[in-house]
């Protein structure tokens, strides 16, 4: 399973729907990764926090135990041609969720958001939420 910056934001905030998703994941079986696009994401938001030190401590400690899937060639490519598509198509789209989605393709495993309209305009990316 893929996890999306907004549910590790959710988890890093405490939200009780994230939280207990969480929990459950935590006991699954399944592997559960982190593009390390989500870990930019995330670190972005590092300089504009109040506590920047907490900021930065709180994601890594959010993302310590989650296998970090670099962007490899192959999700480039897949990433950068699913944004050509949606921009032919007239899509306002990241091209961040582009490689997020294109990992879930690379790995056949859904991604876990909040965000699911974000991800269900991507033809074969599987969605949960929470």
């Amino acid at each position: 399973m893929i996890l999306d910056t907004s549910f590790l934001l959710d988890v890093r905030h405490r939200d009780a729907e994230a939280m207990a998703c969480a929990q459950e994941i935590e006991m699954g079986p399944e592997q559960v990764r982190v593009s390390a696009i989500t870990l930019a994401e995330l670190q972005a938001g590092v300089p504009r926090s109040h506590e920047p030190l907490d900021e930065h401590t709180a994601i890594v400690e959010v993302t310590a135990s989650k296998e970090v899937v670099p962007v490899t060639r192959s999700i480039a490519l897949r990433g950068g041609r699913l944004y050509g598509e949606l921009q032919n198509e007239g899509q306002s789209v990241g091209l961040d969720d582009c490689l997020i989605a294109a990992t879930a393709l690379e790995f056949e495993e859904p991604v876990l958001t909040r965000n699911t309209e974000h991800f269900e305009r991507f033809e074969g990316v599987l969605v949960r939420t929470y």
